[in-house]
């Protein structure tokens, strides 16, 4: 219904000068990171208003990870977060095309559901007796460990 005190129009835009009207992504793109802006939506029927502080994306993929990069090695699995220079680093520049969807995908739609998310991808298996017949695992994505 509004944000940041300008209503907004069933097309989805606001007042904007005089006579013109503009996208409501207009007004939150004339904020920054810390402010605080209000909204009000109807949802099932009921006004509710809501004062939201804005903050940058923390993305599910990041573009420059931490440094040293973060790794765990497990009986011969070497563990890591999936990031975009991973991703560079085993299928060169075109890793959009080259690299299975399972890591693009990620990649691609870059938003967290939760706080605290990320993709973790099984890099390498070392050849080792305790590994023997695993070593063709090497950049599979982990979904679950021990059932979770």
């Amino acid at each position: 219904l509004s944000i940041g005190g300008k209503a907004i129009g069933g097309g989805g835009t606001v007042h904007f000068r005089r006579t013109e009207r503009i996208a409501f992504p207009y007004v939150s793109s004339r904020l920054c990171p810390g402010d605080s802006v209000e909204i009000e939506v109807l949802r099932c029927g009921q006004v509710h208003r809501w004062d939201l502080e804005l903050t940058w994306p923390i993305p599910l993929v990041p573009m420059h990870p931490l440094q040293p990069p973060a790794y765990m090695v497990y009986g011969g699995l070497v563990f890591v977060p999936l990031s975009e220079p991973y991703l560079r680093s085993e299928w060169g520049d075109l890793f959009e095309e080259r690299a299975p969807l399972s890591l693009v995908e990620p990649w691609f739609k870059n938003v967290r559901k939760f706080e605290g998310e990320e993709v973790v991808v099984l890099s390498t298996v070392f050849a080792s007796p305790l590994t023997a017949g695993l070593t063709h695992f090497a950049n599979r994505r982990v979904l679950s460990v021990d059932g979770q």
